[in-house]
């Protein structure tokens, strides 16, 4: 199961390409230098945590009745790319840009809408939302899939008791 600091740093991930953003509107001055190390330990650390969760998770087999394509949610993260545009001019704009971070994060990580994460699907990785059959309720229960596609009799790997990681399978 992934811990509260895996999460962090998968949402952190898929601010990614905004940092980029950031350090190249901001060459040549501290905030450059800031955003391109902040950048680089963001994608080590979270690259390193994403393959350590995907080869210590326990692999299962899970049926799943009913599938729906998450990937249209990628444009959530759109209106957030709208704000390296604004002047980043000193040390109060970029307070108030880490408190929207904060705050936003915070939101994401307690609520397992970190699988929706633009850097995974430039990895190929597609999210769905699955319904597993329960089978002590006998009633359907919603996770979050990430994939690179879906495939009968395909293995999983639980993230969390609501993200899971698939593995592939028969085609």
């Amino acid at each position: 199961m992934i811990n509260t600091l895996f999460k962090s740093f998968l949402f952190l991930l898929s601010y990614l390409p905004l940092f980029v953003i950031f350090a190249i509107n901001n060459f040549g001055n501290v905030l450059f230098l800031f955003f391109s190390i902040f950048s680089i330990f963001v994608f080590v650390v979270s690259l390193v945590l994403f393959i350590s969760a995907k080869n210590n998770a326990e692999e299962k087999f899970i049926k799943f009745e009913k599938v729906e394509s998450q990937n249209v949610r990628l444009l959530d993260y759109i209106f957030v790319y709208i704000l390296p545009f604004i002047n980043m001019g000193g040390i109060k704009e970029l307070i108030s840009f880490a408190i929207i971070v904060f705050i936003v994060g915070n939101i994401y990580v307690k609520t397992d809408l970190i699988v929706i994460n633009p850097v995974l699907s430039l990895f190929g990785y597609s999210i769905y939302k699955v319904y597993l059959m329960d089978g002590r309720e006998k009633s359907m229960r919603p996770v979050w899939l990430i994939s690179k596609s879906i495939t009968e009799g395909m293995k999983f790997k639980e993230f969390s008791k609501d993200i899971y990681l698939g593995m592939g399978g028969k085609r």
